[in-house]
């Protein structure tokens, strides 16, 4: 396993589970995130278990805001990080779409498309210079179908995913892999509220008849970080208790 990744979107959630789970591993997580506060809080619980990693604050929705904390990171870190996951994500307004504002699709795409592309950008001819890179998308099932009240949301998740296999495709010969993976219902803030009603309705809907852990998800991207997962690329890796499958 390289020995450091860059995680977006890792003060909570999702993110910073991924980035429990490769400290865990011997990898060195580069924790990124608007909220520093989280940001400390996840590093200290990583430090606390006896890991270590770093964090920056940094909103992936700007570019100028991702080429500083790049240039800061690749200043410190010899190799660069050639592990990247793609974490950071905004559900956006639950309107119907001809509510949607224009600002308000401009930020869901942004932070949902544009930022991953932009790391991707910057980090993907390191990767080819060092013969190997690992990314790492984290869509959502609403990649795969459509939302009602969430078609801002699901069109920027359609969008990652055709992304991530032109990547796969462009990139594949050089020893670098672009996986997508797309969790259902998971215990993160954007998971289900039961006080809203419509929690029970949808878990009926799942076979596991639960949601998802954020540790499930970690698993599973740090297994596609592993060197001998090679030959897994451009793929889209649903995980969400069989949701999809009835549908």
């Amino acid at each position: 396993m390289q020995n450091t990744a860059i995680i977006t979107g890792a003060s909570q959630g999702i993110g910073a589970a991924i980035a429990h789970a490769f400290s865990a591993q011997g990898v060195h997580p580069i924790l990124l995130a608007r909220n520093e506060t989280g940001l400390q809080q996840i590093a200290g619980q990583i430090k606390a278990k006896g890991g270590n990693c770093s964090w920056f604050a940094c909103d992936v929705s700007q570019t100028t805001s991702i080429d500083a904390v790049l240039n800061q990171i690749l200043d410190q870190f010899n190799p660069p990080p050639l592990i990247l996951v793609n974490n950071a994500g905004w559900g956006g307004p639950f309107h119907r779409t001809d509510e949607v504002s224009e600002e308000e699709w401009d930020q869901v795409f942004d932070t949902n498309i544009k930022g991953p592309f932009w790391f991707c950008k910057r980090l993907l001819p390191l990767m080819k210079k060092n013969g190997f890179g690992r990314i790492i998308n984290i869509a959502s099932i609403y990649g795969a179908v459509g939302g009602a009240f969430s078609s801002t949301y699901a069109a920027s998740k359609h969008a990652l995913v055709g992304y991530t296999k032109s990547v796969a495709k462009e990139w594949g010969d050089s020893h670098i892999t672009c996986n997508v993976i797309s969790p259902g219902y998971v215990q993160t803030a954007m998971g289900l509220r039961e006080e809203e009603g419509v929690g029970p309705k949808i878990l009926d809907q799942i076979p596991a008849k639960r949601q998802g852990t954020p540790e499930e998800i970690a698993r599973l991207a740090l297994f596609l970080a592993e060197p001998n997962s090679g030959y897994i690329n451009g793929a889209n890796l649903v995980i969400d208790g069989g949701l999809l499958s009835g549908l």
